[in-house]
């Protein structure tokens, strides 16, 4: 990895920006702000639990250390917003991408 890479974190950055399309596809932030009733919370449970899936997987393939995952982290909780979903949803979904990316790897 090069200086300028470690510094720019374009890595987790262009990482983040394809799980977060893959997430407005699926998830539209529309079915968010509408509140409840429009959508399970088993369907937006599976959509969430697919991102931290494949970050943890990104994580260990990619060796990325603790800077790494702040940067993800806060790359995809203002993802979220700019997208369009409710702060509230953003600070959930940031914080389980927080725990699944701080979970060790399984042996």
């Amino acid at each position: 990895m090069s200086i300028w890479n470690f510094f720019s974190r374009t890595q987790e950055k262009s990482f983040v920006a394809q799980q977060l399309a893959v997430l407005v596809k699926d998830l539209p932030p529309t079915l968010i702000q509408d509140g409840r009733g429009k959508v399970s919370v088993n369907k937006i449970t599976r959509h969430l639990e697919r991102v931290y899936k494949a970050a943890s997987d990104f994580k260990e393939a990619q060796n990325i250390g603790f800077m790494g995952r702040a940067v993800m982290a806060n790359a995809f909780k203002w993802g979220l917003k700019e997208c369009g979903y409710p702060d509230e949803f953003a600070d959930m979904a940031t914080e389980g991408l927080v725990v699944a990316l701080s979970k060790k790897a399984s042996a």
